[in-house]
């Protein structure tokens, strides 16, 4: 009887460490986390070549978005826009 470890093999791609890219390879200095208007919170990054300019990606909690963002973008700046902590 075969194993399946030795049918699958799996692809190995290089990790993109420490690189904060657009689609253009344009570097992200800095990323920012709010409240999106309808549910959960928006992780924005510029891109000029989307609608409103910005790559918007939504989480259901902050501490996910602050993470994610953490993540994707390790050297970028993160933001925390948050006008509902005022109230």
């Amino acid at each position: 009887m075969k194993t399946p470890g030795k049918h699958f093999a799996l692809a190995k791609r290089p990790l993109l460490r420490n690189r904060a890219m657009t689609r253009d390879n344009e570097s992200v200095d800095e990323v920012v986390v709010c409240p999106d208007q309808h549910a959960g919170w928006r992780i924005e990054v510029p891109d000029p070549d989307r609608p409103q300019g910005v790559f918007v990606t939504i989480v259901a909690e902050r501490q996910e978005a602050l993470d994610l963002a953490g993540r994707l973008y390790p050297n970028a700046r993160i933001k925390v826009v948050d006008d509902s902590a005022a109230t």
